[in-house]
């Protein structure tokens, strides 16, 4: 009988250190996934502040932001095509009167500056300062016009640009 007893205080206590070093276990694995989760917090916070630097820049230069105002427009409803592209360059050499070259680094950064763009109207609205003090009102008046051709570029304009561009009138108060 005290065989059998001894057996039994043997089985129990490795099932209470069996038990104890799960439960270690699981503590250990707690306090990983938790690292893990800060580290993740701490990039995700960086991303989130490089993302928000990227959009509140603003160029200086009223053809820098019309470019991106351009860019942003014709992205609005996908990719940017070769006729919007087209269109962009065409508007940028005729109504900035530059040559081909200057044009296209001009709507390269257009680009740079548009590609985290989000909401269209935003993104207008956010661009519009330079545009806004440095400008006639003519000149707000051909940039609508320049919004407008971009958008209907490869197709009838779609409804957000549309809107977008209609809210950009507004906010410059171009009549």
């Amino acid at each position: 009988m005290a065989f059998v007893l001894a057996i039994l205080g043997a089985i129990g206590a490795a099932a209470v250190v069996l038990w104890r070093l799960k439960m270690a276990a699981d503590a250990t694995r707690d306090i990983v996934e938790a690292a893990g989760d800060a580290r993740k917090f701490v990039r995700r916070t960086r991303w989130k502040s490089h993302q928000n630097a990227a959009k509140t820049e603003v160029p200086d230069d009223p053809r820098a932001a019309a470019a991106a105002m351009m860019t942003a427009v014709a992205e609005a409803d996908g990719a940017l095509t070769e006729t919007e592209r087209k269109a962009i360059l065409g508007e940028i050499t005729t109504r900035f009167e530059l040559e081909p070259k200057p044009s296209d680094e001009l709507l390269a950064y257009g680009r740079w500056i548009s590609r985290n763009a989000g909401d269209l109207a935003a993104f207008l609205r956010r661009m519009s300062p330079p545009v806004r003090t440095g400008c006639t009102e003519q000149e707000r008046h051909d940039l609508l016009d320049m919004l407008t051709a971009v958008a209907k570029a490869d197709g009838p304009a779609d409804e957000i640009a549309t809107t977008a561009i209609t809210a950009l009138k507004r906010h410059l108060n171009v009549g």
